[in-house]
């Protein structure tokens, strides 16, 4: 059979440059070895520097392209990882070198019962964790709808999360996974009774180890319990009229529910719309005293959890067709007023929303989450009234944009170039001055407005704001000479963020048309990224170097480049890494 194409472009897109360059550096040396193709899987063994035992790869393979891929590293950055790149390459210049054996189905297939016994056996007493696999209730060893005992499973998920490490021991994640298949086969056996008790045996101890979510960076366990929960609505699906079980279920969901939220994680979002969703007028009684007893054993500790309570019984209110004005009541009570304020807009009652949030929710912050639903039900006008009250009594940025945004949008220029001239003010910026000369233009007042705005600049000594915005009108001496009066032009500067030098800047944008005061800046910068001493490093030497050539060029000054990179080469000619840079640079 004709063994499928992999370029090395297919194996490139999928990982990091990094990955790919270190990956194709273990494939050169040799580091695959033991490589097999099973069916559409390539598997292999690499080399694993200073680990003792090799890494396990996988990749799957076919004319589509390469599919899925694995390897028992921890590498976590995004792409696959150096070994998968290695294996691939692998097969991808020596496919020959992969010997040809059967799908795992087709091999097992061929075994006898005693043959398959006896290879199970030595398995397990190689691998002990795995007579955990052996224990696992099947649809087939249990009579139809007899109840399935969950403890030996519980207890090997309880000892499994008791040892979990993020970084070393994650049989808890496998354990999972293990266990939730199985409930998936007495589902498709039809037993929904017994594949409900499954899961929600997994909520109950996801409920009690709640923590473990957050240690799991990666989301793996998140994912799992996120699964989970669908799989139980869909076991509700199949028993929506055994009122017992039906419960049972709703009151693992609300369990789970309001741990995540008292854990600030996401995980189980959906169980609370399963919970809504599924819900029936009989189960309301319980499930208002399990959301008591819930509140209770977490505590009041925060108004956010407080409000996803309050909110949670409200919409309990609508399923049992309580008295909106009952619910409203018990909002205003417990002082939860932006639950109130969403309750109002619900019901049309806009003028009480906006009294509500004039009188009761005055923070920045706090109040632009109103104004966005003010707005969008129509009440644009109060919004940016109560935007601008609130501002003029505290400066907040994001509410300012947001106002700008709603001024923008309606085409007030006269209000928004005065909140532009504030948000200048307040936070001096090239993109602030852009957006300020753009309203001052449509009101006509734009050439008194920058005078005023240079002067205050210079007289503040905020030069580094200043050399930003004679950049931005492409005023190149004034910038240079601007920069010129800036104490650290190298350094930090709140105008541009972390990362971004200003001198580097100002030759960047003048280059073209102030080369000279350009070329300085390059040669400077590129010598303290050689100093840097690292790969990276290097190849922004190179890239600076790049554009200093262009400079020489553009001055007419050949011989001073010649002399350069002879000078940069010769200089660090012990530098390997860096002459690779320079070469691939064509330097």
């Amino acid at each position: 059979m004709k063994k499928p194409l992999i370029t090395k472009e297919m194996i490139k897109v999928r990982a990091t440059e990094a990955s790919y360059s270190r990956g194709e550096q273990y494939y050169r040396n040799g580091a695959i070895f033991n490589t097999v193709k099973r069916g559409d899987f390539l598997e292999g063994f690499c080399e694993a520097g200073s680990q003792s035992e090799p890494y396990y790869v996988r990749a799957e393979v076919s004319n589509k392209g390469i599919g899925t891929t694995s390897c028992t590293c921890w590498y976590e950055y995004g792409g696959d990882c150096k070994h998968i790149v290695a294996l691939l390459l692998n097969y991808h210049y020596q496919p020959e070198a992969f010997e040809e054996h059967p799908s795992l189905e087709e091999t097992l297939n061929l075994f006898e019962k005693s043959e398959l016994i006896g290879l199970i056996s030595k398995m397990i007493k190689r691998y002990p964790d795995l007579q955990a696999l052996i224990d696992l209730p099947m649809p087939s060893r249990i009579k139809h709808q007899t109840p399935v005992n969950v403890d030996r499973l519980r207890k090997q998920l309880q000892r499994d999360f008791k040892s979990y490490d993020p970084w070393d021991n994650r049989a808890a994640e496998h354990t999972l996974e293990s266990i939730v298949e199985t409930g998936q086969e007495f589902g498709k056996a039809g037993d929904w009774q017994n594949a409900s008790v499954i899961y929600r045996m997994i909520l109950e101890e996801i409920a009690k180890n709640n923590r473990i979510v957050d240690r799991d960076e990666e989301g793996n366990i998140a994912s799992i319990v996120t699964d989970v929960i669908n799989r139980l609505a869909e076991c509700l699906d199949h028993l929506a009229d055994d009122d017992a079980e039906r419960y049972a279920i709703l009151d693992a969901l609300l369990t789970v529910y309001f741990q995540d939220i008292d854990n600030g994680s996401d995980f189980g979002d959906e169980a609370g719309d399963v919970v809504l969703r599924y819900a029936r007028t009989a189960d309301l009684p319980r499930l208002r005293q399990k959301l008591n007893q819930l509140h209770q054993a977490v505590g009041r500790r925060s108004h956010w959890v407080n409000e996803s309570f309050a909110e949670f019984e409200a919409q309990l209110d609508i399923l049992d067709n309580v008295d909106p004005e009952v619910t409203l009541s018990r909002l205003r009570e417990e002082g939860l007023y932006s639950l109130l304020v969403g309750k109002l807009l619900e019901m049309n009652r806009a003028d009480e929303a906006v009294q509500v949030v004039e009188q009761h929710i005055t923070g920045s912050r706090a109040r632009l989450r109103e104004l966005y639903r003010l707005s969008a039900a129509g009440r644009d006008d109060d919004a940016i009234r109560l935007a601008q009250q609130t501002l003029k009594q505290n400066y907040d940025r994001q509410l300012v944009e947001w106002l700008l945004g709603r001024l923008e949008a309606r085409g007030d220029h006269k209000l928004l170039f005065e909140w532009e001239l504030r948000r200048m003010k307040a936070q001096p910026s090239e993109s602030h001055y852009a957006s300020l000369k753009k309203a001052s233009l449509a009101v006509g007042n734009w050439e008194s407005v920058r005078t005023e705005l240079i002067r205050q600049l210079q007289k503040d000594q905020q030069y580094d704001v200043l050399t930003l915005i004679y950049l931005h009108d492409e005023e190149w001496d004034q910038a240079w000479e601007t920069l010129a009066k800036v104490p650290e032009p190298s350094g930090f500067h709140a105008s541009l963020g972390w990362g971004v030098k200003l001198d580097l800047q100002v030759a960047e944008r003048s280059r073209m048309v102030r080369p000279a005061k350009a070329l300085p800046v390059y040669l400077k910068y590129v010598r303290k990224s050689i100093d840097e001493r690292n790969r990276d490093s290097y190849r922004k030497a190179a890239e600076y170097l790049a554009t200093a050539r262009e400079l020489y060029l553009k001055l007419d000054d050949s011989a001073s480049w010649s002399a350069l990179i002879q000078e940069i080469r010769t200089e660090f000619k012990r530098l390997p890494a860096l002459q690779d840079e320079l070469d691939k640079a064509g330097l």
